[in-house]
């Protein structure tokens, strides 16, 4: 028969386990390191402590020892009077034939006989000891109660790292000295005195200069000696010769070094503030020469005060810098855009002023400003906004006046406006020029004559005329249409094909009321379908379609149901594959399903399983409810074991256990209880 594995602790809660006499294989009794507490009458442990490893059981008042070492009872001899008797495992005690007392004996019988006729006799005995038995009296030789002078119990020896020890009377104790450490005692009188020193070394006392030191594990100077005194450094600067400073490493003993920092003309200049805290600055002279090209990536180069690029090549590249010479050249006779102005007091729009004042700005041929706030030109030609003046002659700061400006006025009329042609009519062109002229120009627009000639429409219209395309204004003589002729797929639509003069069209089909349109547009024959009221309703025979009940088939409202518990029943279990009406939610429709998908489903959310190989982890089963039947079974031997389940959530179990998982891990079955 298969064992019944336990992996979990079995609390029986004041329930007993009837081994109806079995046998109890491979027990091990309760270890405890102390005493259990509130223990019952015949409980027992197992004192697993060093020094200890004893069984014990509870008598009712006191824990009482198992060991089998000879501290019990291990014979049984009869003294006076008293006879022992073994007969197998029993032992009987009995008195003896007869027995007398005499004075001095603990049980005085007072000089009487006791024989076994004697019958039953009340025996009281007395120690008849003078004093008052305590726990703390013993019984005198003299047969007195007392208490021991100079009485002794125990005390407790306790150090840093091992043990504490129980010193009892008799007990010596040496303190003894380690590497390093020295012990002493001296006695005066009844005291004694323990004395602890530090071990002499072999360093001699003294104080050490520039000290060369050994300590040992202890921390303690083995060696001790004075060295010599360190070599002290300074790095002082001072002037080299011209553009240059050295460096020296100054020592206070030996030999010094020495590094000299020299410049180059006209590419690196050396400057130096001398001594030991000094300096050295590395810059560019006034004056840099560079033999090759100097390239500068992401910046600017900014020239300060009256700085300016001298020696520029001649320009190639469009990226090239251009000399003032080749811009002049460029921009002689050109204009330049400055800014807008006030005509009337001169002000400059981005400051400055051009007309008036000793600081008037400078002006150079080409220059063009344009007029944004209209006023007299240096007092003397009125300005408008949008008139601009135009440097026709150079002139320094303060000295310009209005000779230097050729001025433009923007409203000053047309000075050319030309035609290609110059005549009465339409031609090609809407609106043409009636001259060429200069100054005042007239423009005539032309109307439409007709042809291929554009313009304007012509007046003369009404709301009984259209243009026509000569250019005149009729009325149309094709008042509407006369007739209409319609046919479909060759065949005449009807006898009265009229379009009347209002617009309506009158048809005559063809067809009768027995006829309709079919599809292709042609005329048919209405078919001939079943007329008249359903009389009866039946339901279906046929063995695959049966279930449908129909009541009243006559009518006039037949009732049609469901008979389901009119088919016959199933005489076993149903197939898998059988089939069952559902309703689909996601796809909104009826389905069939089978028998063998439908428990699928159903063990799918009403069960979980997996295998575990450590006790304690968290098995997640999502059935969402604490009522949850969990069994285990030995992955390898297929058999059931038992270890602890506790619930945590609605959604999950941990199982724990004692001593090592099953080699192959434990199967963990979690059914739904609904």
């Amino acid at each position: 028969m298969a064992e019944i594995n336990y992996y979990a602790d079995i609390a029986m809660n004041s329930s007993d386990i009837q081994m109806n006499k079995n046998e109890l294989q491979l027990p091990v009794i309760d270890n405890e390191a102390t005493a259990p507490s509130s223990p019952v009458e015949g409980q027992m442990y197992f004192d697993t402590t060093a020094g200890d490893k004893t069984m014990y059981f509870y008598n009712g008042t006191a824990w009482i020892e198992m060991d089998g070492s000879g501290s019990g009872v291990a014979t049984i001899v009869g003294g006076d009077g008293i006879d022992a008797v073994k007969a197998g495992t029993v032992v009987t005690l009995d008195s003896t034939a007869s027995l007398s007392t005499s004075a001095g004996s603990f049980v005085d019988f007072t000089g009487s006989t006791l024989t076994a006729a004697t019958g039953a006799i009340a025996i009281t005995g007395d120690l008849s000891a003078t004093g008052t038995p305590s726990g703390a009296t013993f019984l005198r030789g003299d047969n007195v109660w007392a208490t021991p002078a100079g009485s002794y119990t125990s005390w407790t020896l306790g150090a840093t790292t091992g043990p504490d020890n129980e010193i009892l009377d008799g007990d010596d104790v040496d303190i003894v000295g380690t590497s390093g450490i020295a012990t002493s005692i001296a006695t005066v009188g009844a005291k004694s005195t323990v004395t602890i020193d530090l071990s002499d070394t072999a360093v001699t006392p003294g104080s050490y200069t520039y000290a060369s030191l050994t300590v040992d594990q202890q921390g303690r100077l083995t060696a001790a000696s004075s060295g010599t005194a360190p070599v002290t450094y300074t790095l002082p600067v001072s002037a080299g010769g011209g553009n240059s400073a050295v460096v020296t490493l100054d020592a206070s003993s030996g030999t010094d070094s020495t590094v000299t920092f020299n410049g180059t003309t006209g590419q690196i200049a050396i400057s130096e503030s001398t001594g030991n805290n000094g300096s050295i600055t590395v810059g560019l002279p006034n004056d840099v020469v560079i033999a090759g090209d100097l390239t500068v990536s992401g910046g600017d180069i900014t020239l300060g005060g009256t700085g300016r690029i001298q020696g520029i090549d001649t320009v190639s590249a469009g990226t090239d810098a251009a000399s003032k010479a080749y811009v002049d050249a460029l921009v002689t006779g050109g204009l330049t855009f400055k800014d807008g102005f006030n005509a009337g007091s001169g002000a400059i729009d981005g400051g400055g002023n051009l007309t008036t004042g000793a600081t008037r700005v400078a002006i150079s041929v080409g220059d063009y400003y344009v007029v944004t706030t209209s006023g007299s030109f240096y007092g003397s030609v009125s300005l408008d906004d949008g008139d601009s003046v135009i440097c026709k002659q150079d002139a320094a700061v303060g000295t310009s006046d209005i000779n230097d400006w050729v001025i433009v006025q923007s409203d000053e009329g047309v000075s050319q406006f030309s035609s290609g042609n110059s005549i009465s009519a339409s031609t090609g062109q809407a609106i043409t020029s009636q001259t060429a002229s200069v100054g005042s120009v007239s423009v005539q627009s032309f109307a439409y004559d007709g042809g291929t000639n554009v313009g304007h429409v012509p007046t003369g219209g009404s709301g009984t005329t259209f243009l026509r395309g000569d250019g005149n204004w009729v009325t149309p003589t094709n008042t509407g249409i006369t007739s209409i002729s319609a046919t479909t797929n060759g065949g005449a639509l009807g006898a009265s094909n009229t379009l009347t003069v209002n617009g309506q069209l009158t048809l005559a089909w063809a067809g009768n009321t027995g006829s309709y349109v079919r599809g292709d547009g042609s005329l048919a024959t209405f078919p001939t379908i079943p007329q008249g009221d359903i009389t009866e309703v039946q339901s279906a025979t046929a063995t695959a379609q049966r279930g449908i009940k129909v009541t009243s088939p006559a009518g006039p409202i037949p009732v049609v149901g469901l008979d389901i518990i009119g088919q016959t029943n199933l005489a076993s279990a149903p197939a898998t594959d059988d089939e069952l009406i559902i309703y689909d939610t996601s796809a909104a429709t009826n389905k069939a399903v089978t028998i063998a998908n439908l428990a699928s489903a159903i063990q799918g959310n009403n069960g979980y399983a997996t295998t575990i190989t450590a006790w304690g982890g968290t098995t997640t089963h999502n059935l969402g409810t604490f009522d949850v039947n969990v069994q285990l079974y030995d992955n390898t031997t297929k058999e059931t074991i038992y270890a602890d389940i506790d619930r945590t959530t609605t959604n999950a179990i941990v199982v724990d256990g004692n001593g090592a998982v099953p080699t192959g891990g434990v199967r963990v079955l979690v059914s739904k209880i609904s």
